[in-house]
C-alpha cells in the first residue's frame, strides 16, 4: 500500500482500534442505562394510569 494511504503510524492499526474499541464500550454502557431509565419511567407512568379491579395497578409498588 503507498504510503499516503496510511492512516497513523504503521504498525500502531490494531493497538489505535483497541483504543477506540475501549472508549466506544463506555459510551455504549452510558446510552443503555439511559435507555433502560427511560424504559422504566415511561412503564411507570403507564402503570399509574392503568385501571384494574377499580384500582391502579402500581397500587402495590
Amino acid at each position: 500500500m503507498p504510503e499516503t494511504h496510511t492512516l497513523g503510524e504503521r504498525g500502531r492499526g490494531f493497538v489505535r482500534f483497541l483504543q477506540t474499541l475501549d472508549a466506544r464500550r463506555v459510551a455504549v454502557g452510558a446510552l443503555s442505562v439511559g435507555l433502560a431509565q427511560a424504559c422504566l419511567d415511561e412503564a411507570l407512568i403507564r402503570a399509574k394510569a392503568q385501571q384494574q379491579f377499580g384500582r391502579s395497578i402500581s397500587a402495590g409498588l
